[in-house]
């Protein structure tokens, strides 16, 4: 880099501006973009400025530990209300900094071929790839709710028994369905 070239983060800055401008000019809507050196901190960083408008974190290490020690885990694509709850609750972790300061901790307690101590820490760390993802055809489908907390072993039981009538009548149709075409 030459002494009158403009830094990396000033380059980022006006082309994440022009991208936003020429999104509202062909689409008439508005958009926020983070530019970072990772994709895990970009989509971070893509909800701070909300709306219209853009967030630059530079390549810095000082400047990514500063931002990331104080974000709340939950802010993290990977890490959804079950696991919030569970780290929070039982490890008394709320932030990225927790995160790093009880890695040991979490090592322990997570089977080393669970991928999920290893991700706690490289969030805590912000470190993320930065190659685009893979496009993947679907294999399969499923649906997921969560319950809230209940006390009550009826009440639970009872959906238990619903949801479980659900899924053997989904099965049974889709198995007739198969055999029907085969």
């Amino acid at each position: 880099m030459t002494d009158n070239a403009p830094p990396p983060w000033f380059i980022n800055i006006h082309v994440s501006e022009e991208l936003s401008e020429n999104v509202y000019k062909a689409t008439g809507l508005t958009c926020s973009a983070g530019v970072a050196p990772n994709r895990l901190l970009a989509k971070v960083f893509s909800d701070k400025n909300k709306p219209n408008r853009q967030f630059v974190l530079p390549n810095d290490c000082v400047a990514i530990m500063t931002f990331i020690s104080s974000l709340p885990i939950r802010k993290i694509g990977g890490i959804g209300k079950v696991t919030e709850h569970i780290l929070k609750v039982v490890f008394e972790i709320k932030t990225c900094e927790d995160l790093l300061q009880k890695n040991s901790l979490l090592f322990a307690r997570f089977s080393p071929s669970s991928a999920s101590a290893e991700l706690f820490v490289s969030v805590g760390l912000g470190l993320g790839g930065t190659e685009a993802p893979n496009v993947r055809s679907r294999k399969s489908m499923s649906n997921e709710r969560t319950f809230s907390a209940t006390k009550y072993e009826t009440f639970f039981n009872q959906k238990l028994g619903h949801l479980s009538f659900y899924h053997f009548f989904l099965l049974t149709w889709r198995n007739k369905v198969y055999m029907e075409r085969h």
